[in-house]
């Protein structure tokens, strides 16, 4: 079973209504990101199968809020092809200290034509070295409560959320940096709350390539590292640049790219030549 291939659904909803306030999200002053990325405007990545676009992964980091010390990603999917269809919103908290997950929670809803529609929930809190995953069922009316070990340095890898990509390049950027000669090799245990279980990823050092893109300060094409992923499952390339940041994944016929917002530039007064 491949986690990014596989099709599940749940119904878009949350318990939380701090996350639903649409006042734009801000950094607190004094505290830094523990992500390379914005906490004033939602992160965009598309997802392309054999060349043709058929979905949108937007994600926002949010600060802790007053008592919630926690770091939340805010992610929701919205994808379409050959006649299925899903919208999925997953809340991921994390510590942004250690980027240990601390909670999740799925909601999904998946159509297929001629079948209709089906709902579900999947959440998970990690304690320690153990986590306790919630799947529910509303059609069918049954829940399933398991607890699953989560050993140190374990990360979180759920169906169709991309985003914890984000927090896996993370740790592995923060391994990258605290050591003098950073190793070629690097292995996470991940946690699939959905299918209760572990899976072992070995993410390995390819090589420096060029993006195509221009760098944010303009001085060049953009250099990207590519790391290669396998496992028991499937295998997969990521490309990250210089600051950490996550710019493509593929996993034969499916890439997701980072979608960068235009840039705009003052419009340059029209000369006039006299008559």
């Amino acid at each position: 079973m491949v986690p990014w291939m596989l099709i599940f659904l749940t119904l878009l909803h949350t318990d939380n209504p701090q996350l639903d306030d649409p006042k734009e999200p801000v950094l607190p002053e004094g505290i830094v990101a523990p992500l390379p990325y914005s906490c004033t405007e939602r992160q965009e990545w598309e997802w392309v199968h054999d060349g043709v676009v058929v979905g949108k992964t937007s994600v926002q980091l949010i600060a802790p809020i007053e008592e919630k010390k926690a770091w939340t990603l805010d992610a929701r999917l919205r994808w379409s092809r050959q006649g299925r269809s899903i919208e999925l919103r997953q809340i991921t908290d994390f510590d942004g200290t250690s980027l240990k997950p601390i909670r999740t929670r799925k909601e999904q809803r998946l159509g297929a034509l001629g079948i209709g529609e089906k709902r579900g929930i999947v959440a998970s809190e990690i304690i320690g070295t153990e986590a306790r995953v919630v799947v529910q069922d509303p059609g069918a009316g049954t829940q399933i409560d398991r607890i699953l070990p989560f050993p140190e340095g374990a990360v979180l890898l759920e169906n169709q959320c991309f985003e914890h990509w984000l927090l896996i390049v993370a740790a592995l950027n923060r391994k990258e940096e605290k050591e003098a000669q950073p190793q070629l090799t690097r292995r996470f245990s991940a946690l699939i709350p959905s299918e209760y279980r572990l899976l072992e990823l070995t993410l390995s050092r390819d090589r420096e390539e060029k993006s195509g893109a221009i760098s944010a300060s303009g001085s060049g094409e953009l250099t990207l590292w590519r790391w290669s992923i396998s496992s028991s499952d499937f295998e997969a390339k990521i490309w990250i640049d210089p600051e950490g940041q996550l710019e493509r994944y593929r996993q034969g016929p499916l890439e997701i790219r980072r979608i960068h917002p235009a840039k705009t530039t003052p419009t340059s007064e029209k000369k006039t030549t006299a008559g």
